[in-house]
């Protein structure tokens, strides 16, 4: 079998080519890797505190992922309610 060997110039283009085509499914499809970098980041976080619920307070593994969520879910919303009570204190005018 014989290799076909392109010129500078075609490899090149097709170099260009294939980083502009990933470039925009990246785009297209960001609907889809936000949410799941977002969860990769989250699990990433969350995975020395379920460590910690393992080893020292011998729950089980389903026991400790749940807890873990239910943590980050409630420190979550806190900030959220604490981030919108102060939101609502800004006073309404403009300064002039």
């Amino acid at each position: 079998m014989r290799t076909v060997v392109l010129p500078f110039y075609a490899r090149l283009a097709l170099l260009l080519l294939a980083i502009v085509l990933i470039f925009l499914i990246l785009d297209e499809a960001s609907g889809i890797f936000i949410p799941l970098v977002f969860g990769l980041l989250t699990g990433i976080l969350l995975y020395p505190l379920n460590k910690f619920f393992e080893t020292r307070l011998r729950l089980g593994r389903a026991a400790a992922a749940g807890l873990s969520v239910v943590l980050f879910i409630a420190t979550m919303a806190a900030f959220i309610y604490f981030m919108a009570l102060q939101v609502i204190g800004f006073p309404a005018t403009c300064p002039p």
